[in-house]
């Protein structure tokens, strides 16, 4: 019995060494210290951290360019110079033209062209400004009627017989269309990059063609009388400064002197008549270029206080 206690002591002995045995001589486990995992953390958070940083710097770079980009086109749309030749001028031929028409209404005049509108006519003339008002250049009805020079003008067949002041008009409608028909086209004017791609206006008499200039854009009531054939010689500087004043538009080299002859085109405007009296007017005016004169380089910036017609 004592034989059987000692040997399950010594047993017990044993296998308490052994595990320790055991224990001591096993391999140690590695394990993965936090430390590791803490840096692979923050390696990913620097990651994400210098992505982060690329992307917002290259969408401020992206805003900068935006801003940069809106900045100049609407100082392009504030503020154009025409590129305009620097050689001698050329005129658009519209003589055959005319001369072929005269043969079917020997009431014509001049011929008529602007570039890139719809305005490309015969100018027809009669004894007084109602003939023609609701009548085509073949004298048959239309209520827009044509284009007719103003009764009192000189034509003639040369720059020499034309008067100080050419009036031509023209209908339009109250929606002022740019599209529409006959010199509703003149209201494409109010836009200062086509007026700076179109700033002359192309009349032919039976022995010259003729370029002029455009120096004013505006609106009127028919209080101001700039449909005098002379109004240099009449009264220069009243007429001057009325138009100067009402321009939508100011053009850095467009002033006119007592020697120039202008052509004025005009015709009805609705826009500010609220009233609905039917007196106001939409008037492009231009300036008659010499025969070897090159358009002038010009600054065209828009007005921001032009005098308009109330009611």
């Amino acid at each position: 019995m004592s034989d059987n206690k000692d040997n399950k002591k010594n047993l017990t002995v044993f296998d308490k060494r052994d595990t320790k045995k055991i224990k001591r001589n096993a391999p140690k486990r590695k394990k993965i210290e936090p430390k590791n995992n803490q840096i692979m953390a923050d390696k990913k958070k620097k990651n994400t951290k210098i992505v982060l940083i690329i992307i917002s710097i290259l969408v401020s770079l992206a805003l900068i360019v935006a801003v940069v980009l809106l900045s100049k086109k609407q100082q392009t749309k504030q503020s154009i110079t025409p590129n305009l030749p620097t050689t001698k001028y050329t005129t658009i031929d519209n003589i055959e033209k005319l001369k072929e028409f005269d043969k079917q209404n020997s009431d014509a005049v001049a011929w008529l062209r602007l570039t890139n509108t719809a305005i490309d006519d015969p100018v027809v003339q009669a004894k007084d400004n109602d003939f023609y008002l609701r009548k085509t250049e073949l004298k048959k009805y239309n209520i827009y009627g044509c284009y007719f020079a103003d009764y009192e003008c000189k034509m003639g067949d040369d720059r020499t017989s034309l008067s100080e002041n050419t009036i031509i008009y023209g209908h339009s409608a109250p929606r002022e269309n740019p599209n529409g028909k006959k010199f509703e086209q003149l209201f494409k004017y109010r836009d200062l990059e086509f007026l700076q791609k179109n700033p002359i206006i192309y009349l032919s008499l039976p022995n010259e063609n003729i370029s002029f200039e455009i120096f004013a854009v505006f609106y009127t009531n028919t209080d101001f009388y700039y449909i005098s054939p002379q109004p240099l010689t009449e009264d220069f500087e009243n007429f001057t400064k009325e138009i100067y004043d009402k321009n939508e538009f100011i053009f850095e080299n467009g002033k006119i002197s007592k020697n120039d002859k202008i052509l004025t085109l005009s015709t009805c405007a609705y826009r500010y008549d609220k009233a609905n009296k039917g007196d106001h007017r939409f008037v492009i005016m231009a300036r008659m270029l010499d025969k070897n004169e090159t358009p002038k380089t010009t600054k065209i910036t828009v007005n921001p206080n032009p005098q308009r017609p109330s009611n």
